[in-house]
């Protein structure tokens, strides 16, 4: 990924936040810097006609809405092309003209963090040893990153005649300079795991505390700003959706789709995604004996069921003015009233426009956040029915 994105650095100067590609496919053109969170440019010169998605699916599941996304996918005339790479299938791959497989962990080289490596006062790192070569037609992402950047008569610019080993070796002797505990290169890779010391667990802002002279912070000001001289000029430059606002101060905001909101007049319940045991984010979910283990199911508190009929085991749908998803009841006090749950992750999947992979994404609303322009999806105001 990180690789892909240095090519197209050098191709492209104009970038957009990842939520609004939907957006960048029909309306482009229209999209500006201070409307849209465009970078690089003030107002982009073209919609999005070609695709490259690479160790992702954010396309359609993981993105909101999914049958307005899937609506803008499937015309043609709008995305003319895309390409999808990965190392399994995914929803995303549906929508794609050309399917390319990624080299998997074991058919390449290179360094694994673990994401709890960031907050464990015990850290280590693994070096992923190349067990076997690619399988079939797999390639590691850098090398169709070389292919591409060949044909784009800038391979020289992008890879800097260094093969992906030599850029792992790189990477880690720049870390080498801030960390000399680190072994050199020749002995992590031979070992493959660095384990360290316990060490002093990271309290948050401590040099700035002790000496906020020389250990400023990176805010404009070098200091913790309440009143935030960046965010009032975006206040009077930037141009919202109604109903957003951009505030200098903090101040209490009602969440959308919140407890709040007058549309829970019309939806009474609170329904959430959560990170499921059975896959990682919606990776794996097409192995049928992980789904027959973990099971897709909408839990529900008992005072919600009662009043609505539903048991254990029914069948219910999940419902507002976006979509409506499909899915197992599970009647159980694990949920406070008012609310429901059911996995994030789940390969959306309709029939006669109803949702029965029952991905929640298909009720998440795709107006982005006021700031980043991203998901700010929280809570999502639903009713539920027994089928």
């Amino acid at each position: 990924m990180i690789l892909w994105e240095c090519l197209i650095r050098i191709l492209f100067k104009d970038s957009i936040p990842c939520f609004l590609y939907t957006d960048a496919i029909y309306r482009g053109k229209e999209m500006t810097d201070l409307s849209d969170g465009v970078r690089g440019t003030k107002q982009l010169k073209q919609n999005i006609k070609f695709i490259f998605n690479t160790a992702g699916n954010c396309l359609t599941n993981q993105h909101s809405t999914i049958k307005e996304v899937d609506r803008i996918l499937s015309d043609e005339s709008l995305c003319e092309c895309i390409v999808d790479i990965n190392v399994t299938r995914t929803p995303s791959n549906n929508y794609a003209d050309y399917i390319l497989p990624d080299a998997t962990m074991l058919e390449q080289e290179d360094f694994i963090r673990p994401s709890a490596g960031y907050y464990s006062n015990r850290p280590y790192i693994i070096y992923c040893q190349k067990a076997i070569e690619p399988v079939g037609e797999a390639k590691p992402i850098y090398e169709m990153c070389i292919e591409l950047a060949k044909r784009l008569g800038i391979e020289k610019e992008f890879s800097e005649g260094k093969t992906q080993k030599d850029w792992l070796k790189y990477l880690y002797e720049e870390s080498m300079k801030k960390n000399p505990l680190l072994p050199s290169f020749e002995e992590m890779t031979s070992k493959g795991l660095v384990k360290f010391d316990p060490v002093k667990p990271v309290v948050a802002l401590e040099d700035f505390i002790k000496d906020p002279i020389n250990h400023p912070l990176k805010t404009p000001s070098g200091k913790i700003e309440i009143y935030s001289n960046e965010l009032a000029k975006m206040q009077k430059t930037w141009k919202l959706r109604e109903g957003q606002q951009i505030v200098p101060i903090p101040v209490f905001e009602s969440q959308r789709e919140g407890i709040l909101d007058p549309l829970k007049e019309k939806y009474p319940l609170q329904f959430y995604g959560y990170h499921y045991k059975g896959r990682t984010h919606s990776s794996f979910w097409e192995i049928p004996q992980i789904r027959e283990t973990n099971p897709q199911e909408i839990w529900i508190n008992p005072i919600d069921a009662q009043t609505r009929g539903i048991k254990t085991g029914d069948m219910i749908q999940v419902r507002n003015d976006l979509g409506i998803i499909q899915g197992m009841a599970k009647v159980t006090p694990k949920i406070i009233p008012g609310c429901a749950v059911t996995p994030q992750g789940a390969w959306a999947k309709y029939e006669n426009g109803i949702d029965v992979g029952t991905c929640v994404n298909s009720l998440a609303s795709i107006v982005p956040t006021a700031i980043s322009k991203g998901n700010g999806q929280h809570s999502i105001l639903v009713e539920i029915a027994k089928v």
